[in-house]
């Protein structure tokens, strides 16, 4: 997540599928970038930070808004200069 992160996931993909723009661009869940598969449901509960204690560096429950935000701003602005043509959340 993120501004700049975003944009290179955006631009690694049109890439790989060797075009130039897609037709849908969707961020399936705008939450913290962690998994809690696998993961010590006992070090969740225990943590303060429940969940997050999983959460990548600067993923953490207090930065979500932000980063939210700026990877919703990186979306519109790959809307507008045409490398998607349409953009949403799938979730």
């Amino acid at each position: 997540h993120g501004y700049e992160p975003t944009l290179q996931c955006l631009n690694k993909s049109l890439k790989r599928l060797q075009t130039d723009y897609l037709d849908l661009y969707l961020i399936h869940w705008p939450g913290p970038a962690y998994n809690t598969m696998s993961r010590r449901k006992d070090r969740m509960e225990q943590s303060p930070d429940g969940p997050f204690v999983y959460a990548k560096s600067g993923h953490a429950s207090k930065d979500m808004q932000s980063l939210r935000a700026e990877t919703w701003r990186a979306m519109e602005d790959s809307l507008y200069d045409g490398k998607c043509r349409a953009i949403g959340v799938s979730n």
